[in-house]
Order: structure tokens, then C-alpha cells, then sequence
């Protein structure tokens, strides 16, 4: 396999945003390894749409661990190269070349000046 291309990747996700990587990145053949706290991926979408996805994710090889936390990373060195490993709560160890943390965002808008203006932030920005 070459070296400059992905061939594991897992992804710390919370609901949309991490799970679209998921899901983009498994098309490309990257075998994905998808962490999510909860126990139902998408628990604010309709199920029928959250079964086809899963469906989907599946179907491009990406596993899935549901319900788990995590509770620790470390990256290693070992002959075939980097890798990080992911220490699950339950006790289950994931290793892969790379690892994606995808859970939420917040506005880019510190250095807007808003603190000069009637407009008010919330916690996320």
C-alpha cells in the first residue's frame, strides 16, 4: 500500500457534522471507525433516514461504535508507521493511522469586534 494514502481513520463524531466525514471519507475506501457517545447515530433525525445512512455506512466497510466514550488517545510509531490508539471507556482499544475529532462547532467570531455593537454571542460564538 502507499504510504500517502489513508487507510484507517477513526472518527470521534457528535451528530451531523462528524458524520458526514464519516460517511464521505468511507466512500473513498478509507476503512472508518465512527465512535459516537450515544446509543443511535442521529438521534434528532427521522429513523428512516438514520437506517439508511447506517445502511450506507456499512455498506462502504465503516464500523461503528455506539454508546462509547472515550477515554484516551495516544499516538505510537510502530514498522508500518504513525497510528493513533483510542482507549474506549468499555475497555475496547481502536487503533488506526489517524484519528478525526468532530464534535461541534463554534462561530469564528472572536475578532469581529462585536463587543463594540448591540450584537450578543452565545456560548459557542
Amino acid at each position: 500500500m502507499r504510504k500517502d494514502i489513508l487507510s484507517s481513520l477513526a472518527v470521534i463524531v457528535a451528530e451531523v457534522i462528524g458524520s458526514e466525514y464519516a460517511t464521505i471519507i468511507a466512500i473513498f475506501g478509507v476503512r472508518v471507525m465512527l465512535v459516537y457517545r450515544r446509543p443511535n447515530l442521529l438521534s434528532l433525525v427521522d429513523s428512516k433516514i438514520t437506517d439508511a445512512l447506517v445502511y450506507q455506512l456499512r455498506q462502504n466497510r465503516a464500523t461503528m461504535r455506539l454508546g462509547e466514550e472515550i477515554s484516551g488517545t495516544k499516538p505510537f510509531k510502530d514498522e508500518r508507521g504513525e497510528h493513533v490508539r483510542i482507549k474506549l471507556e468499555s475497555g475496547t482499544q481502536i487503533i488506526s493511522q489517524k484519528a478525526l475529532y468532530s464534535v461541534g462547532r463554534v462561530g469564528a467570531t472572536a475578532m469581529l469586534g462585536l463587543e463594540n455593537t448591540d450584537i450578543k454571542t452565545n456560548s459557542r460564538g
